[in-house]
């Protein structure tokens, strides 16, 4: 198993990275700040990384269900690697439509909030970690420590991200990477799959 602080750091990574794909969340939190300044653009950013402590308690919550039943491990490795190898190749190959540039309005909190809740992938994404997580023994699915630090990381990394986000607008900085969807998406796509591989790997050697 790993320490709690190893623990906490990749999944903080995990969720800087995941929040790299270009999304209303922080696209609402870029345009909130150029509008109305830093401030605004922080409470957003707020409510829109709350969302993950939510799905990810929840998706951690089905993930020890599995674990709690019993399971065969071979199947397990395979079904979760064959998930995340799905996962990835929708992110490689979807299809990039042009979004309105306009964003929600109403309080700076409710609109981060509402753009986070709306995000259909999260539970998906977080159950597939965390099951991941436990598949790799590098999680107990029965010590509460380790999920607790598990939701922390998801809030953390996603909100570090999108406060850096709102800073960089306030500073009339150009987000191009806001823009380039498709290779963030192969960044992630790409480690997602590779994910997915090393597990069923390890599961068959």
């Amino acid at each position: 198993m790993l320490d709690l602080t190893i623990i906490f750091l990749l999944i903080s990574l995990i969720s800087f990275t995941g929040s790299l794909q270009p999304g209303p969340v922080n696209m609402t939190v870029f345009k909130n700040t150029l509008n109305h300044g830093f401030r605004n653009g922080f409470i957003t950013a707020l409510g829109g990384s709350l969302p993950e402590l939510l799905y990810s308690f929840l998706a951690l919550w089905f993930s020890s269900l599995i674990f709690s039943f019993g399971y065969n491990e071979l199947t397990v490795s395979i079904v979760v690697g064959s998930i995340l190898i799905l996962i990835g190749s929708y992110y490689l190959f979807k299809q990039h439509v042009t979004k309105s540039n306009t964003t929600k309005k109403g309080p700076p909190f409710l609109t981060g909030l509402s753009m986070g809740m709306l995000n259909p992938l999260l539970f998906t994404f977080w159950l597939t970690i965390s099951t991941w997580m436990y598949s790799m023994k590098l999680m107990d699915s029965a010590n509460l420590n380790h999920k607790l630090v598990f939701v922390s990381g998801t809030f953390f990394g996603a909100f570090v991200f999108l406060v850096i986000v709102a800073w960089l607008a306030s500073k009339a900085v150009e987000l191009k990477f806001l823009k380039n969807t498709k290779s963030i998406d192969l960044l992630i796509g790409s480690i997602l799959i590779l994910m997915g591989l090393w597990l069923i790997g390890k599961s068959l050697i």
